[in-house]
């Protein structure tokens, strides 16, 4: 159940030359469902720089739909207005300018202390509106879940996410190569591991190995002693034949 309140202590927009972005300042925190569509518009208006009109925040939350959420992106203007009024009644944008489904209005990330405000209200009408509905017998729910509700109720702000700091966020620690299973991890390993590498790429004393020129001309002179053996007995063969 969602409540717009945008005029109910909603904190003034940023005037031109201010900077809600500037290092320290306290602002919403980013919706913490990644695939819901308020963190859509929440992650475009935040990489416009925080602020916005409606026409280029409609335009980059398109660009970025589908990182996000296997749907489609709203259809038009008309109906990213329906979205943009939810994520401001939560507390996410603040919003100046003209009023009006098609009014190209200006949007920017709220600040910390109209968050709170708004999500005060949000917390405490969801367990009002389910309780509510416990008490009627229209739903059922366990004791747990009744515990919680309750506790919300009598103390909404300590539900409330806690704010973005500008300047502070933690940036993704880049990845280092792991290394190779079994692979050397200093110096004197690596050495090592050179040192056994060279000694299996030495011949053996004990048992040098045959050349490749060695081995046609071994098998040449044997072919040739054969040879002359063979020609030797013929000729006296054939001595021996004429003397009968």
């Amino acid at each position: 159940m969602l409540l717009d309140t945008t005029s109910q202590g909603a904190s003034a927009p940023t005037t031109k030359g201010e900077s809600r972005m500037e290092n320290g300042r306290k602002i919403a925190p980013k919706p913490t469902k990644r695939a819901s569509k308020t963190r859509v518009v929440y992650e475009a208006i935040d990489t416009l720089g925080g602020t916005a009109n409606k026409k280029d925040l409609y335009a980059q939350v398109k660009l970025i739909w589908q990182h996000y959420r296997e749907d489609k992106p709203p259809r038009n203007l008309s109906v990213f207005s329906e979205l943009t009024n939810s994520v401001v009644s939560q507390g996410f944008l603040l919003r100046s300018g003209e009023r009006g489904r098609m009014a190209n209005c200006d949007y920017e990330i709220s600040d910390y202390e109209n968050f709170v405000k708004k999500q005060i209200v949000q917390i405490t009408s969801r367990a009002l509106y389910t309780l509510g509905r416990v008490e009627n017998g229209e739903q059922q729910i366990g004791e747990v879940t009744q515990e919680k509700l309750q506790r919300q109720l009598d103390d909404p702000v300590s539900h409330v996410s806690p704010p973005r700091i500008i300047g502070q966020e933690k940036k993704p620690e880049p990845i280092k190569p792991q290394p190779e299973p079994n692979a050397p991890t200093n110096m004197e390993e690596l050495l090592s591991a050179a040192e056994k590498i060279v000694a299996r790429q030495q011949p053996s004393q004990n048992n040098q190995p045959v050349t490749k020129v060695e081995v046609p001309v071994i098998t040449a002179i044997v072919s040739i002693g054969i040879a002359g053996l063979v020609t030797g007995a013929v000729i006296c063969l054939g001595v021996i034949a004429l003397s009968w």
